[in-house]
């Protein structure tokens, strides 16, 4: 059986009376939070700032990644990318059950999972609407989700909180072309001793096997060394790169 369609009314409008009337102009802040527990409470448009609640979920998802979140609640994964799960057993397992993605986290312990707003939702015990006025607060996002603008202490604390994770990005950057500067500078004594005899090595070999071990202890510090071995490491960095450019010299 067809449906009447009422004249010059779109179809969704003639099954939902009246829905076109009491979504349009909505502001955000008429909008309850009880209506984001449902995709379509998520998707009230706002027409004065121009963009759905949705978009402002994904905005969020899209600017900060699990293991951001979970290093700034105070859980700094391995270098696996697993954590202690602080969904199940109060954070205090043995062995490291929750892996974290860039994009998802699963615990393949209690099974827990989801995207980074999930896991900022369970573990403040936040709804997702908090959840993400929260993260938007927290890195500076920058999304107008209430009323009120920061405060100027909540802008100097996302300040500094921006300023970490940006060191925290260049120091990983520096850390991983540190390691495959060690590993290439160990590589050239390695193939020395294994295609030359020693009278037949170069100035740069020589140098190259005579570290060749030094070298390698110091990427084993990288890789999974504590944090003091590692600022250790950058702080002697001019010396120990001034060996490597030596070593891998091809005019050595």
């Amino acid at each position: 059986m067809t449906a009447s369609v009422k004249k010059g009314v779109p179809a969704r409008e003639a099954e939902f009376p009246g829905r076109a009337a009491q979504t349009q102009n909505v502001e955000l802040t008429q909008v309850l939070p009880c209506h984001f527990n449902t995709a379509a409470g998520w998707r009230q448009y706002d027409t004065r700032r121009n963009f759905t609640v949705c978009n402002a979920f994904q905005r969020v998802k899209d600017a900060v990644t699990v293991p951001e979140a979970a290093a700034l609640y105070g859980y700094e994964p391995d270098r696996k990318g697993f954590i202690r799960c602080p969904f199940h057993g109060g954070g205090n397992e043995k062995t490291p059950s929750c892996h974290l993605k860039e994009r998802y986290f699963k615990c393949f312990a209690c099974q827990e999972g989801g995207d980074v707003i999930k896991f900022v939702e369970k573990l403040l015990s936040l709804s997702p609407l908090e959840a993400v006025k929260r993260l938007n607060v927290d890195f500076n996002i920058g999304l107008s989700l209430d009323r009120h603008a920061p405060t100027a202490a909540e802008l100097e604390a996302a300040r500094k909180r921006q300023e970490t994770r940006d060191a925290a990005r260049r120091f990983e950057n520096w850390r991983t072309r540190a390691e495959w500067a060690l590993s290439t500078a160990a590589g050239v004594g390695e193939a020395a001793l294994r295609d030359k005899a020693p009278e037949q090595w170069t100035a740069a070999e020589c140098l190259a096997v005579k570290k060749m071990a030094y070298w390698d202890y110091l990427r084993e510090r990288l890789y999974d060394g504590d944090e003091s071995e590692r600022m250790e490491i950058l702080r002697d960095w001019p010396v120990i790169g001034a060996d490597i450019a030596k070593a891998v010299s091809v005019n050595g």
